[in-house]
């Protein structure tokens, strides 16, 4: 991973689960690195050992306001990040102001933990690789430095320690892999589910027959044109159509070529509307609904006209032979008395209905 690469998967990714455990890890960690560290530095207060004590309670400090910061930004892995180097940084420092003290060491063990739980594999490995060759540079040139705090241990104890420290991070990072792999396959799960249920959902708004949209899609998006054509005071026709004398047609053919004659219609109604805009769904037995954004009482009779000879002048074929059918239209458009899917549908019903009054093959509208 280029020095690029590490940035923008820092500052230009969202929080993924499977990647970092995330923020309830990260207020642990906060807390507990706040009370050491600031319990630290009061013990090195009361006994007056300034250098030791101001460090560990500017940590505590930022350690606060790291926490603060993440819960108030969405992108919270900057400041894992921070913290994470913060963490590491005051280790070391820890080591060289140990006055000798060999446990301090035992602090180092911890930054494998929280490095590949809060960071992942990749910059967990650069945080666990750079405490350890911070530390040993303590530990190695501690004479050459002049720190002198920094516990004296043979060669051979700093080679079980980088060898310990190289244990603890191996199974950290071992824990976080298969911690990685199997959020991952849950993740996948997940999404296998969720598509499934998209496709179940799908399914169940689409008529079986038609293709078409069903009623159950109807009432679901008719308020979103509604509300839309309302907010942006667009016109929005609807229209009610209705195969004539259909029953006929299922009685001398048949109802599997009753079932042709729909899947006909259904298709002629799809062919003549605006694929990108308009939609067309089966309300029930022979009568289809078409839902018109942006399309006048004027212009959606236009269109139904067109719908209508081309119904007119069609010869469906079956395997009885050529059928030939008629449909009848009623047309509302929304208006400021009549906003609701209930009003367009009671408009568009009471002109369908006079014009199967009228002799059936006519479109009713409000224009008309």
């Amino acid at each position: 991973m280029s020095l690029r690469e590490m940035v923008r998967y820092m500052f230009y990714r969202d929080e993924e689960p499977d990647a970092a455990m995330g923020f309830p890890l990260f207020a642990a960690a906060c807390v507990l690195s706040f009370l050491a560290v600031f319990g630290f530095g009061i013990f090195n207060l009361s006994r007056a050992r300034y250098q030791t004590a101001v460090p560990g309670l500017l940590t505590a400090a930022v350690v606060a306001i790291l926490y603060l910061t993440a819960l108030r930004v969405r992108r919270r892995y900057p400041v894992y990040f921070i913290g994470v180097l913060l963490i590491d940084a005051f280790v070391v420092f820890l080591i060289a102001r140990s006055g000798g003290d060999i446990s301090m060491l035992f602090w180092v063990f911890a930054v494998p933990i929280t490095s590949f739980l809060l960071l992942g594999k990749n910059l967990g490995l650069i945080s666990v690789s750079f405490t350890l060759a911070a530390a040993l540079s303590v530990l190695l040139f501690r004479d050459r430095f002049g720190i002198s705090g920094a516990p004296d241990l043979s060669s051979v104890a700093i080679v079980r320690f980088s060898i310990a420290y190289g244990i603890s991070g191996a199974l950290s990072l071992s824990f976080e892999v298969i911690r990685e792999r199997r959020t991952r396959e849950a993740l996948q799960r997940q999404e296998e589910l969720a598509t499934a249920n998209e496709r179940i959902e799908r399914l169940s708004m689409t008529d079986a027959l038609t293709g078409l949209s069903n009623r159950l899609y109807f009432d679901q998006y008719m308020p979103r044109e509604i509300k839309k054509a309302l907010r942006y005071r667009t016109a929005l026709s609807l229209v009610l159509c209705d195969i004539d004398h259909f029953k006929k047609v299922n009685d001398t053919y048949g109802h599997p070529i009753g079932d042709l004659v729909l899947k006909d219609v259904a298709s002629t109604l799809t062919e003549n509307v605006r694929s990108d805009i308009d939609w067309v769904a089966r309300w029930g037995g022979e009568e289809f609904v078409l839902v018109l954004p942006h399309c006048s009482a004027r212009d959606a009779g236009i269109l139904c006209e067109r719908i209508r000879q081309k119904l007119e002048k069609r010869a469906i074929p079956t395997g009885k032979g050529a059928v030939r059918i008629t449909a009848s239209f009623g047309v509302s458009e929304l208006s400021e008395r009549h906003n609701t899917i209930e009003d367009l549908y009671a408009v568009s019903d009471a002109r369908l209905y006079q014009a199967k009054e009228r002799g059936r093959n006519l479109i009713v509208s409000e224009v008309t």
